[in-house]
Protein backbone atom coordinates (compact mmCIF):
# COMPACT_ATOMS: atom_id res chain seq x y z
CA UNK A 1 0.00 0.00 0.00
CA UNK A 2 0.90 3.59 -0.49
CA UNK A 3 1.71 5.60 2.13
CA UNK A 4 -1.28 8.18 1.97
CA UNK A 5 -3.11 4.74 2.60
CA UNK A 6 -1.53 2.94 5.12
CA UNK A 7 -4.79 2.02 7.23
CA UNK A 8 -7.17 1.18 3.91
CA UNK A 9 -10.59 1.82 5.52
CA UNK A 10 -12.67 -0.54 3.60
CA UNK A 11 -16.25 0.11 5.11
CA UNK A 12 -17.85 2.53 7.67
CA UNK A 13 -21.19 1.83 9.51
CA UNK A 14 -23.14 3.98 12.11
CA UNK A 15 -25.62 2.43 14.75
CA UNK A 16 -28.24 3.45 16.61
CA UNK A 17 -26.46 4.39 19.57
CA UNK A 18 -23.66 6.28 17.55
CA UNK A 19 -21.01 3.93 17.69
CA UNK A 20 -19.11 4.26 14.16
CA UNK A 21 -17.48 0.65 13.30
CA UNK A 22 -14.58 0.76 10.56
CA UNK A 23 -12.76 -2.02 8.73
CA UNK A 24 -8.82 -1.67 8.15
CA UNK A 25 -7.98 -4.64 5.48
CA UNK A 26 -4.17 -2.84 6.56
CA UNK A 27 -4.35 -3.73 9.91
CA UNK A 28 -6.77 -7.07 9.54
CA UNK A 29 -8.68 -5.46 12.55
CA UNK A 30 -12.29 -3.80 12.85
CA UNK A 31 -12.87 -0.98 15.18
CA UNK A 32 -15.68 0.53 17.20
CA UNK A 33 -15.79 4.21 17.82
CA UNK A 34 -18.00 6.22 19.66
CA UNK A 35 -19.22 9.22 17.63
CA UNK A 36 -18.59 12.74 18.72
CA UNK A 37 -16.81 11.91 22.07
CA UNK A 38 -13.05 12.73 23.21
CA UNK A 39 -12.74 8.73 23.71
CA UNK A 40 -10.02 6.59 21.38
CA UNK A 41 -11.12 3.27 19.96
CA UNK A 42 -14.09 1.66 22.29
CA UNK A 43 -12.85 -1.71 21.08
CA UNK A 44 -10.91 -3.33 18.92
CA UNK A 45 -10.69 -7.52 16.76
CA UNK A 46 -9.13 -9.77 14.52
CA UNK A 47 -5.41 -9.00 14.91
CA UNK A 48 -4.72 -8.11 18.41
CA UNK A 49 -0.85 -8.14 17.11
CA UNK A 50 -1.15 -4.48 16.34
CA UNK A 51 -1.69 -3.69 19.87
CA UNK A 52 0.95 -5.77 21.26
CA UNK A 53 -1.75 -8.60 23.11
CA UNK A 54 -0.69 -11.54 21.12
CA UNK A 55 0.99 -12.98 18.21
CA UNK A 56 0.72 -14.20 14.72
CA UNK A 57 -1.53 -17.04 15.88
CA UNK A 58 -3.93 -15.00 17.75
CA UNK A 59 -4.92 -13.40 14.09
CA UNK A 60 -8.42 -14.13 13.09
CA UNK A 61 -8.96 -11.56 10.32
CA UNK A 62 -6.71 -11.31 7.10
CA UNK A 63 -7.48 -7.97 4.63
CA UNK A 64 -11.77 -8.29 6.10
CA UNK A 65 -14.25 -5.73 4.68
CA UNK A 66 -17.91 -4.80 5.22
CA UNK A 67 -18.32 -4.73 9.02
CA UNK A 68 -21.24 -3.71 10.83
CA UNK A 69 -23.64 -4.45 13.79
CA UNK A 70 -26.36 -6.92 13.37
CA UNK A 71 -30.10 -4.48 14.01
CA UNK A 72 -31.93 -5.25 16.96
CA UNK A 73 -34.84 -7.06 16.20
CA UNK A 74 -33.08 -9.38 13.49
CA UNK A 75 -31.76 -12.77 14.54
CA UNK A 76 -28.38 -11.91 16.36
CA UNK A 77 -28.94 -8.48 17.12
CA UNK A 78 -26.35 -6.48 18.40
CA UNK A 79 -23.88 -8.98 17.19
CA UNK A 80 -20.87 -8.21 14.16
CA UNK A 81 -20.78 -9.66 10.71
CA UNK A 82 -17.46 -9.01 8.80
CA UNK A 83 -16.50 -10.98 5.69
CA UNK A 84 -12.73 -12.39 6.47
CA UNK A 85 -10.94 -12.05 3.10
CA UNK A 86 -7.73 -14.23 3.70
CA UNK A 87 -5.62 -12.33 1.19
CA UNK A 88 -2.08 -12.59 2.66
CA UNK A 89 -2.13 -16.14 4.31
CA UNK A 90 0.39 -15.50 6.61
CA UNK A 91 -1.04 -17.78 9.04
CA UNK A 92 -4.60 -19.33 7.64
CA UNK A 93 -3.16 -22.34 5.95
CA UNK A 94 -6.21 -22.35 3.28
CA UNK A 95 -7.34 -19.97 0.34
CA UNK A 96 -11.04 -19.67 1.38
CA UNK A 97 -12.73 -16.70 2.97
CA UNK A 98 -15.41 -16.62 5.39
CA UNK A 99 -18.28 -15.06 7.30
CA UNK A 100 -18.24 -14.41 10.96
CA UNK A 101 -20.34 -13.66 13.40
CA UNK A 102 -19.19 -12.27 16.91
CA UNK A 103 -20.53 -11.12 19.67
CA UNK A 104 -18.14 -8.52 21.64
CA UNK A 105 -17.50 -9.12 25.64
CA UNK A 106 -19.55 -6.19 27.66
CA UNK A 107 -18.74 -5.63 31.13
CA UNK A 108 -21.24 -5.28 34.13
CA UNK A 109 -21.16 -0.82 33.20
CA UNK A 110 -21.61 -1.31 29.57
CA UNK A 111 -18.34 -1.13 28.34
CA UNK A 112 -16.23 -3.75 26.09
CA UNK A 113 -14.19 -5.56 28.26
CA UNK A 114 -10.52 -6.31 28.23
CA UNK A 115 -8.66 -8.46 30.72
CA UNK A 116 -5.30 -6.83 31.45
CA UNK A 117 -2.69 -7.92 28.93
CA UNK A 118 -5.10 -10.01 27.05
CA UNK A 119 -6.99 -8.96 23.39
CA UNK A 120 -10.37 -7.95 23.09
CA UNK A 121 -12.25 -11.24 23.14
CA UNK A 122 -14.25 -13.12 22.42
CA UNK A 123 -11.98 -16.09 21.61
CA UNK A 124 -14.95 -17.95 20.24
CA UNK A 125 -17.05 -17.10 17.27
CA UNK A 126 -21.03 -16.84 16.87
CA UNK A 127 -21.75 -18.43 13.83
CA UNK A 128 -18.89 -18.88 10.79
CA UNK A 129 -19.74 -19.65 7.32
CA UNK A 130 -16.94 -20.92 4.90
CA UNK A 131 -17.91 -23.32 1.67
CA UNK A 132 -14.71 -22.81 -1.15
CA UNK A 133 -15.72 -19.15 -2.31
CA UNK A 134 -12.61 -16.60 -1.96
CA UNK A 135 -12.30 -13.01 -2.95
CA UNK A 136 -8.53 -11.07 -2.21
CA UNK A 137 -10.91 -7.94 -2.18
CA UNK A 138 -14.33 -5.83 -1.46
CA UNK A 139 -17.26 -8.31 -0.46
CA UNK A 140 -19.19 -8.53 2.44
CA UNK A 141 -22.18 -10.32 4.62
CA UNK A 142 -25.74 -9.17 5.58
CA UNK A 143 -28.08 -10.43 7.91
CA UNK A 144 -31.59 -10.37 7.05
CA UNK A 145 -35.02 -9.86 8.89
CA UNK A 146 -35.67 -13.78 8.50
CA UNK A 147 -32.19 -14.71 10.05
CA UNK A 148 -30.37 -15.72 6.85
CA UNK A 149 -27.07 -13.64 5.76
CA UNK A 150 -26.47 -12.24 2.30
CA UNK A 151 -23.07 -12.83 1.18
CA UNK A 152 -21.18 -11.31 -1.47
CA UNK A 153 -17.72 -12.43 -2.89
CA UNK A 154 -16.83 -9.90 -4.92
CA UNK A 155 -14.03 -10.71 -7.43
CA UNK A 156 -16.21 -14.48 -7.73
CA UNK A 157 -19.15 -12.34 -9.42
CA UNK A 158 -21.05 -13.96 -6.53
CA UNK A 159 -23.96 -13.68 -4.72
CA UNK A 160 -26.13 -15.68 -2.13
CA UNK A 161 -28.46 -15.92 0.68
CA UNK A 162 -27.60 -18.76 3.00
CA UNK A 163 -29.47 -19.92 6.81
CA UNK A 164 -27.92 -19.94 9.82
CA UNK A 165 -27.58 -24.03 9.46
CA UNK A 166 -25.60 -23.16 6.49
CA UNK A 167 -27.96 -24.07 3.14
CA UNK A 168 -27.57 -21.91 0.95
CA UNK A 169 -31.81 -20.93 -0.32
CA UNK A 170 -30.61 -18.85 -3.53
CA UNK A 171 -27.44 -17.52 -5.39
CA UNK A 172 -27.02 -15.70 -8.41
CA UNK A 173 -23.81 -15.49 -10.28
CA UNK A 174 -23.17 -12.12 -12.29
CA UNK A 175 -22.25 -12.38 -16.31
CA UNK A 176 -19.88 -9.52 -16.04
CA UNK A 177 -18.45 -7.07 -13.59
CA UNK A 178 -17.63 -6.96 -10.31
CA UNK A 179 -20.21 -6.60 -7.35
CA UNK A 180 -18.10 -4.92 -4.83
CA UNK A 181 -21.05 -5.29 -1.77
CA UNK A 182 -25.11 -6.56 -2.17
CA UNK A 183 -27.78 -5.45 -0.38
CA UNK A 184 -31.47 -7.31 -0.17
CA UNK A 185 -34.58 -5.42 0.09
CA UNK A 186 -37.81 -6.83 0.95
CA UNK A 187 -40.70 -5.65 -1.37
CA UNK A 188 -42.21 -3.70 1.47
CA UNK A 189 -39.47 -0.99 0.77
CA UNK A 190 -40.82 -0.66 -2.72
CA UNK A 191 -44.14 -0.29 -2.38
CA UNK A 192 -46.37 1.00 0.35
CA UNK A 193 -48.79 -1.36 1.67
CA UNK A 194 -52.13 -0.04 0.14
CA UNK A 195 -50.43 -0.23 -3.23
CA UNK A 196 -50.02 -4.15 -3.03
Amino acid sequence: YHTNDWNHFNAISINDNNKIYLSSRTWSEFYIIEWRSDRDILYRWGNPQNYGRGGPEEQILDANHGVYEIPYGFPGGGNILVFNNRTNQTSFGNLFSSVIELTPEIDENGSYYIEEGEPFGPNEIVWQYENGFHSGSQSGAFRLPNGNTLVTVAQELYIFEVTSDKEIVWEYNSPNGMIPRATKYGSEYFFKAGDL
